[in-house]
């Protein structure tokens, strides 16, 4: 292959994600970057109609009616110049009748929901004219359905370590055909991606392909601070504001939590995202540790442009996460957001977190609150808040991106796919 590495185009870029086009999370992130060098088909996870039922409040939302009217009839829509979203649809999840079918019915259904995705992936890329796109799991899948003479390179975005979800330890059916798919995506694969250090260290023993530890990031200049004004539902909030942006769910120590607004019943503790509810959080049980305290306030979900202003009026972000098999490997995408918007982060000791260097470390109540009061007596300390924002800046989307196009472009001048 005598022409230059950069000139072999990569026609385009079928990501089949674990989170809807908007959220913005590693998904979306890395394919709004590597758009700049490829088309995007961004296919969504599978949208059940139980769970439209089941939410049908949230429908009448204006990205929730045009998911639901995408996987009704089929249509591919172009959410932005150079990405067209496709929305599968299936009846039911597995994971909601796995309880009912035996082992050899269960594998069925989640063999033909997985072929239906891969398919309705396929004809969207026909729809617009892609030939031979390389293919992107985000998750454990198996690309049966696309044929194999028109499809490029395959790629395994390794960003969790699934087997420690709750559906994969509860399920035992469930867990092995998971683990199974997992290994044989990673063997098969043309490269791999990973996300954290044990991620790395697990994939590279199960593939002769190229691994590549590409950790998460942050968009910079989305997050960084700009002086905006305090969102009006917060406005009222007593300071110091010690804050959470993410999902209320298993993983959140909220035992640790309730802990320390008891010691400190003058801070206000902020927890914006979704709950979590069911198997991951043992039917809001864990929730109730802290959601009657006076000054623990739970806001729900805030639209990704909003963020940031959040941000900028915490005066400490934390990340606090229980130490067990699901967080050993996980690499926050928040504590790069934090940090780019120049807040103190005070975080449980993950290794990922620890490793960056740049979060202060507390195992327990107090020593969260020493943390969380000396992050507070930093807050408005331009040398400190300079330093955050530079590890950041080393840590962005952009810098990721970079390095997975040279991965790609180098699978092409290999003869990968």
């Amino acid at each position: 292959m005598g022409e230059p590495v950069a000139a072999i185009p990569v026609d385009a870029i079928v990501c089949f994600s674990t989170d809807a086009w908007g959220d913005m999370k590693r998904p979306g992130q890395l394919m709004l970057k590597l758009m700049a060098h490829a088309q995007i088909i961004y296919v969504e996870p599978m949208l059940s109609l139980t769970s439209v039922v089941k939410n049908w409040r949230r429908a009448f939302r204006p990205d929730a009616r045009k998911r639901l009217a995408r996987a009704v009839t089929g249509r591919v829509d172009e959410v932005m110049p150079g990405v067209h979203a496709v929305t599968p649809i299936i009846a039911v999840p597995s994971q909601r009748v796995s309880f009912m079918l035996t082992p050899w019915l269960l594998n069925r259904l989640i063999t033909r929901q997985e072929k239906r995705m891969v398919r309705r992936a396929f004809r969207a890329a026909r729809r617009l004219g892609v030939c031979r796109p390389l293919l992107w799991a985000s998750f454990p899948m198996r690309f049966d359905g696309w044929p194999t003479n028109e499809r490029g390179p395959g790629v395994y975005d390794c960003m969790d370590r699934w087997s420690d979800f709750p559906d994969a330890l509860e399920d035992p059916v469930l867990g092995a055909r998971g683990a199974q798919d997992e290994r044989d995506l990673a063997r098969t694969a043309d490269v791999v991606f990973c996300s954290a250090e044990g991620l790395y260290d697990v994939q590279r023993t199960r593939t002769e392909a190229p691994v590549l530890l590409v950790r998460n990031g942050a968009d910079i200049d989305h997050f960084a601070p700009a002086g905006r004004p305090v969102p009006g539902d917060i406005a009222h909030l007593c300071r110091p504001v010690i804050g959470y942006v993410g999902a209320l769910a298993e993983w959140v120590d909220f035992e640790m939590l309730r802990d320390v607004a008891l010691l400190r019943p003058d801070w206000s503790i902020l927890l914006i995202g979704p709950i979590f509810q069911g198997k991951t959080m043992g039917d809001a049980r864990a929730l109730d540790l802290v959601s009657g305290l006076p000054h623990v306030h739970l806001l729900g979900s805030r639209a990704y442009r909003d963020v940031p202003a959040y941000l900028e009026a915490f005066d400490v972000a934390t990340i606090p996460f229980k130490l067990n098999g699901l967080t050993e490997d996980t690499n926050p995408i928040k504590v790069y957001e934090y940090l780019a918007a120049g807040v103190g982060v005070v975080s449980t000791p993950l290794a990922e977190v620890v490793s960056l260097g740049e979060a202060r470390i507390a195992a327990n109540a107090k020593e969260f609150v020493e943390q969380c009061e000396a992050a507070i007596a930093e807050r408005s300390d331009a040398e400190r808040i300079a330093a955050r924002m530079q590890v950041a800046h080393e840590n962005s989307w952009d810098a990721r991106a970079h390095v997975i196009w040279e991965a790609v472009l180098a699978l092409r001048e290999s003869g990968g796919g």
